[in-house]
């Protein structure tokens, strides 16, 4: 296991339905079997996808939730990633 870092991209708020998407870009330097955002310090009803057999380069995670969005462009966010073979 090790960890790495997601840069937020891009921001949408749906003031209509009261919700937000956004997306995290993280660049692997390495092939990994799983990697998730660390979801911390945020509302509950807020998730992200979580890549599976990335590859190395440049990885998206779609994040979603209710309200408007805790993120801004620029934040900087924590992935944990699993090499192959580990266990989550």
């Amino acid at each position: 296991m090790f960890s790495s870092v997601a840069i937020i991209n891009h921001v949408q708020d749906n003031d209509e339905h009261d919700s937000f998407y956004a997306q995290a870009e993280v660049i692997l330097a390495q092939d990994v079997s799983q990697a998730q955002l660390e979801l911390k310090d945020v509302d509950s009803s807020v998730h992200a996808t979580v890549l599976m057999n990335a590859k190395a380069g440049r990885n998206a995670f779609d994040i979603s939730g209710s309200g408007a969005s805790p993120f801004a462009v620029g934040d900087t966010m924590r992935v944990i990633c699993f090499e192959k073979g580990e266990v989550p």
